[in-house]
């Protein structure tokens, strides 16, 4: 009796960790896609930029945590920007608001500007 409800525990515990870890509703990455992700962390910044660009046009959702990153810590002013555009096109809860804090907390001004013209025109067109 007791090895049947350790493995049940353990069943529900993998079932739970399952759930949490793999998101079921999102396709998953192909090579491509995987690719463009890891060129966000690119030494040259046309490269994490064209790389954004084409995953928001892609519709990358997984892409969201690499995005948030490079919004919030990139050293180049125009990579956080097209980061942001990239998170308003993707569009998820998370990814909007992820913008509206940066569009706050941002060092560059021009930074700070551009983000919260996104979010108003965003809120304008909802």
């Amino acid at each position: 009796m007791k090895y049947l409800v350790y493995i049940m525990f353990v069943f529900i515990a993998m079932n739970t960790w399952a759930k949490e870890s793999i998101r079921i509703d999102e396709p998953l990455l192909d090579h491509q896609d995987r690719q463009l992700i890891a060129k966000l962390h690119d030494k040259e910044l046309t490269q994490r930029v064209d790389a954004a660009k084409t995953l928001a046009e892609r519709h990358i959702t997984q892409a969201t945590d690499e995005l948030i990153e490079m919004l919030k810590t990139d050293d180049e002013h125009q990579a956080r920007i097209t980061a942001g555009l990239a998170l308003i096109e993707i569009a998820t809860p998370r990814a909007i608001r992820a913008v509206k804090e940066q569009a706050v907390r941002d060092v560059n001004k021009t930074v700070r500007h551009a983000l919260s013209g996104m979010i108003n025109m965003l809120q304008k067109d909802l």
